[in-house]
This record gives C-alpha cells, sequence and structure tokens, in this order.
C-alpha cells in the first residue's frame, strides 16, 4: 500500500469539524509516524490566571496524533478503543506539535503512542492508545 500524501492526510483530518476547529495541520508523515501541529489559543485555555490550555485539548491532539500514525502501515484513522493520558507540565498558547508512533499495527488491535511538546521541544504529555484496526478496511 503506498503511503497517503500530506495532503491526503490532512482532507482526512479536516473531514472532522473537530478538527477544523482545532486548526490541526498535519507537517511529517512515515509508515509509522505522524507530526501534526496546531496552534494553541486563548479560548483554548481552562485557567486565564495561569494561562494553560485545557487537559481536554492535549488529550485530543495526543488521540489523533496515536490515530493518525496508524494511516501509513494500516491506511486510515480507526476509532480509539482505550487512551491512556499522563500530562507532564501545562501548556500556553501558542504552536504545539503532536506526534504519534504506530508501536504494533495488529490486524484487530493497534497500538500506538503519542506526545504533545510546546514551541520549546518541551514535553507536556504524552499517551498511549488502542485502536480498532479491523475497521480500516470498512473506511477505505
Amino acid at each position: 500500500m503506498p503511503l497517503p500524501t500530506l495532503d491526503e492526510v490532512q482532507a482526512w483530518l479536516e473531514a472532522a469539524p473537530f478538527h477544523q476547529w482545532l486548526g490541526l495541520r498535519v507537517t511529517e508523515l512515515t509508515p509509522t509516524d505522524v507530526t501534526i501541529q496546531a496552534e494553541a489559543k486563548h479560548s483554548w485555555l481552562s485557567d486565564t490566571d495561569r494561562g494553560s490550555v485545557h487537559g481536554g485539548i492535549l488529550g485530543a491532539l495526543l488521540d489523533t496524533a496515536a490515530d493518525f500514525s496508524l494511516i501509513g502501515t494500516i491506511g486510515a484513522p480507526v476509532p480509539t478503543i482505550d487512551l491512556q493520558v499522563n500530562y507532564l507540565r501545562p501548556a500556553g498558547v501558542g504552536l504545539l506539535t503532536a506526534k504519534g508512533h504506530l508501536v504494533k499495527p495488529g490486524s484487530q488491535i493497534a497500538t500506538a503512542w503519542s506526545e504533545v511538546l510546546d514551541a520549546n521541544g518541551k514535553q507536556l504529555a504524552i499517551g498511549r492508545g488502542t485502536f480498532l484496526a479491523s475497521a480500516a478496511g470498512a473506511a477505505s
């Protein structure tokens, strides 16, 4: 299976109104890895005094990056079965980079990890998820 282009993967992202609202941009794709960027906005803050982005946004970035790391191997984003998130430090307004890595594709269940980094490359959150790989055939 040929690797989809960044434009094709971007179209998958933009098919979801939530991803459009987040303003996600795919910047890199390999058979096992994806990099997605977003500009954290003031409206994403859960604590304006501290200037910290809501954890749900970071969780969404982790989930999306882990899921989209499957595209290069299984051919499509698929439903998330489970996602474990660890928050390491607060995220502020500015560029956020989410990186996903496929750990095991599997025919039924796939496993991937992800991380969110700030503009300086500091790790803000990490995640590990399982995904319904068998649904890829239904999506293509």
